[in-house]
């Protein structure tokens, strides 16, 4: 049986262990190198420090450093987004957040950043709001 998990109250010390589906072995060393990646673009992007990992086939360890919350100002918040989807990627979402400030529509702006919930005068419902049926993206321009 499963212990619980424990959470730190500050500053705290994680060994996470991911499996794959049915316990097949699937990651060979391309993919290994694809994960390993993706691990450190999510832990340059949340501030996480990845002490030691161990990649298998069929699964993986982590042991992280999760630090204490701290609060991030926009020089800081770019350079983690940037981390996080490369400059191509990044360069497209902030030309899209530059066109929504020129355009007068800073509660665009400030929804993506998580800052400000929906404005009823604007009719923007917050991230990834959409009408009724519709998934977060249909019908909207993709950043891809």
């Amino acid at each position: 049986m499963r212990r619980p998990r424990i959470k730190s109250p500050g500053e705290g010390f994680y060994h996470v262990v991911s499996r794959i589906s049915g316990r097949r072995f699937l990651m060979d060393d391309g993919e290994k190198g694809i994960l390993l990646g993706m691990v450190r673009a999510a832990a340059a992007f949340s501030g996480v420090e990845v002490y030691t990992y161990a990649l298998m086939d069929n699964h993986f360890h982590l042991l992280l450093r999760v630090p204490q919350r701290e609060e991030v100002d926009d020089a800081e918040l770019s350079r983690r987004v940037r981390a996080l989807y490369g400059p191509e990627r990044s360069g497209r979402l902030f030309a899209q957040w530059g066109q929504w400030l020129s355009a007068g529509d800073a509660v665009r702006v400030e929804e993506a950043r998580g800052e400000k919930g929906p404005d009823p005068k604007s009719g923007h419902r917050g991230k990834g709001a959409g009408k009724r049926g519709q998934t977060p993206n249909q019908g909207t321009k993709t950043l891809d």
